[in-house]
């Protein structure tokens, strides 16, 4: 299993909720550290909508300068960067050939 898909994971758990903080300030970190180093490979590959797509994450799930969105704004940011996560990772694969 690949980290993309654990942090997805990860992400597909933070929509439930009572969570306590501490988790979601585990899951920024996680989620832009993943996503910087997705950026890093994005750019490697020079494939220029994948490395926009992980430099926004980045930003969005920055636990440095943490941006201030509220739930609503949250869970759907959580459930389209565990979509992203799934896709990079592989796990669609199979569906999309």
């Amino acid at each position: 299993m690949s980290i993309k898909v654990i942090t997805a994971i990860l992400l597909i758990v933070a929509i439930f909720p009572d969570l306590p903080n501490s988790y979601y300030q585990f899951l920024s970190w996680a989620v832009f550290i993943v996503a910087l180093i997705s950026a890093k490979f994005s750019f490697d590959d020079k494939s220029q909508v994948w490395l926009i797509v992980f430099v926004v994450m980045a930003i969005a799930f920055n636990p440095i300068a943490p941006v201030g969105f509220n739930s609503g704004t949250w869970q759907t940011l959580y459930v389209l960067s565990a979509i992203v996560f799934l896709i990079k990772g592989g796990v669609f694969n199979k569906w999309l050939k």
